[in-house]
């Protein structure tokens, strides 16, 4: 693959998955208004588990599928990697059918525990039953979409698969927005039934983003036919050991997105009955913010770092390959100094307007959010970290070690979770959290420092003074906002809070940049000299520094 070939596809891979996670986060607020926290609650107890069956079903199988066709289509032997792929279609919609039949067996027992042994809270054990069983159904189509995917992919096309992650996404969002009004505003239903539809559109979107992979699979067949016609041989090896193959290249990506989704899920068992024993008698209120408001709140800033992510890998795993560790070790510290620059300062947003923004967002009479977002804001900064590492360590080929690293994490989050909550309510959470991900970075890194020779003092002390100019900016905007801002005024309707948030945004962003440029911090990362001339030049030009 052309170096061309290669920037383009990882740009537009990019592009898409931050398109798809903003799409993803758009229904968010206007859907929490609509069916409130216990609605979000109920949300979130039928898509943890699915996120969870999700990767039990395609096991990795989508990236292992683009590994597998690229290194066989590399050969010349396109017959293998099409017969393959079509293998891997079928497997997938066996073990999607029995991973939807078993999550609906599943379901009352699941429903039970999240409930902390309860048959009712604000939610009852059928409730969150049935809307998992309708959730459920999408694991049959999922699975599918996402081999086709993989087999785009596997021949450095990334169009089919970025723009039905898009179309998917777009009809998930409109679907779950006008399902639930219609039914809240128009029909006057519950918020269990608005649930109901929402979950429902994982199938009504996977159905969409399948329809569109399929014209792309038509517009493909011509020169498809003409490679396979071209075809060389390269292996004599039986269809069942080609699969094993396949999942040999699968196994680590399933593992890594398991991971996220085991810290949700281990909230989700967890939080419920560490509430009631704190004496709590509707957790699910708290839980709905904690789970859904803030943690989709947060997850805005990590999209860029996930974005980073995607793209990274393949260069690190690229410049390891050729023996280029230098290039390694500036690419590494490139990413992790622009993802600091750009996640913590946001991050101190949130810590001094948490109740701003929450109340731009969401419901302003529940009092738990506020303090839920300040709590959890810090955590931005670890996760974004933990998925930048984690791609590093891919990218070096120690998926074994990858493996030790996030095991390790999960371990201390379970062990953690439970008497922490107890013991701090939500922040004891957050803290398990914070744990968990700190094992798994300190982890990540020692073994990236072994196989490159990465160094950190550099690192550490560009870290810091991004916190520190971070600091100074946030301690500037209280002073302003203590003297020059009639907080009462602002903080009376929504469009008020915007303007409020949208002025301290704009302010802070020249304050931060300023102090950046003082301190010598852009010009670091940007790697030149910044002058008026050559910012004027850059402007007239749309153009960036070179």
């Amino acid at each position: 693959m052309s170096d061309r070939t290669f920037v383009r596809g990882a740009f537009i891979m990019s592009l898409g998955l931050i398109l798809t996670k903003l799409l993803g986060l758009v229904f968010v607020f206007p859907f929490a208004s609509l069916v409130g926290q216990e609605g979000q609650a109920l949300y979130s107890y039928a898509y943890v588990p699915y996120v969870i069956f999700i990767d039990l079903a395609t096991l990795g199988v989508p990236m292992g599928v683009a590994k597998f066709v690229s290194i066989y289509n590399a050969k010349g032997d396109y017959e293998t990697s099409y017969r393959t792929y079509r293998r891997a279609v079928f497997l997938m919609f066996i073990i999607g059918t029995v991973m939807c039949v078993t999550l609906v067996q599943l379901s009352n027992w699941y429903s039970y525990r999240v409930l902390g042994g309860q048959q009712e809270l604000t939610n009852r054990v059928s409730d969150i039953s049935f809307v998992i069983q309708i959730i459920a159904l999408a694991l049959i189509f999922i699975p599918i979409v996402s081999v086709m995917r993989g087999f785009f992919q596997g021949f450095q096309n990334m169009v089919p698969s970025t723009v039905s992650q898009i179309v998917e996404q777009f009809v998930r969002v409109v679907f779950i927005l006008t399902s639930s009004y219609i039914v809240i505003r128009i029909m006057d239903g519950t918020y269990v039934e608005a649930v109901a539809y929402a979950v429902g559109a994982a199938s009504i979107s996977g159905i969409a983003s399948f329809i569109v992979l399929l014209r792309y699979r038509k517009k493909f067949n011509k020169q498809l036919q003409s490679l396979l016609k071209h075809s060389r041989k390269s292996t004599n090896k039986s269809g069942f050991r080609l699969l094993l193959e396949l999942f040999k290249y699968a196994i680590p990506f399933a593992f890594f997105g398991l991971y996220t989704a085991s810290y949700q899920l281990i909230d989700t068992f967890t939080f419920n009955k560490a509430y009631l024993i704190r004496g709590i008698e509707n957790p699910e209120l708290i839980y709905g913010t904690y789970a859904f408001e803030i943690h989709k709140l947060i997850m805005i800033p990590v999209t860029l770092a996930i974005a980073f992510s995607a793209s990274l890998m393949p260069s690190v795993s690229s410049a390891y390959t050729l023996g280029h560790n230098e290039e390694v070790r500036k690419n590494i510290s490139l990413s992790l100094e622009i993802i600091f620059f750009i996640v913590v300062p946001i991050v101190f947003m949130m810590i001094i307007f948490p109740n701003e923004i929450y109340d731009l967002l969401y419901d302003r009479t529940n009092l738990y959010g506020p303090s839920i977002l300040l709590a959890y804001a810090p955590i931005t900064i670890l996760i974004s970290i933990n998925h930048l590492s984690t791609s590093i360590v891919q990218g070096v080929n120690q998926q074994r070690h990858l493996f030790k690293s996030l095991l390790a994490g999960i371990l201390t989050k379970s062990l953690l979770n439970y008497f922490f909550i107890i013991w701090l309510g939500y922040s004891g959470a957050i803290l398990a959290t914070s744990a968990g991900y700190m094992i798994s970075i300190l982890f990540n890194f020692r073994i990236i420092t072994k196989k490159i020779g990465f160094t950190y003092t550099y690192l550490v002390r560009r870290f810091l003074m991004i916190i520190v100019t971070s600091a100074i900016t946030a301690c500037i905007l209280i002073v302003l906002n203590y003297i020059l801002i009639d907080y009462e005024f602002f903080i009376q309707t929504k469009v008020r809070l915007f303007f409020l948030l949208s002025i301290n945004t704009i302010i802070g962003a020249l304050i931060y940049i300023g102090l950046s440029l003082y301190f010598c911090i852009l010009q670091a990362i940007l790697g030149t000299e910044i002058t008026l001339e050559r910012v004027a030049t850059a402007i007239k030009n749309f153009g960036l520094f070179s």
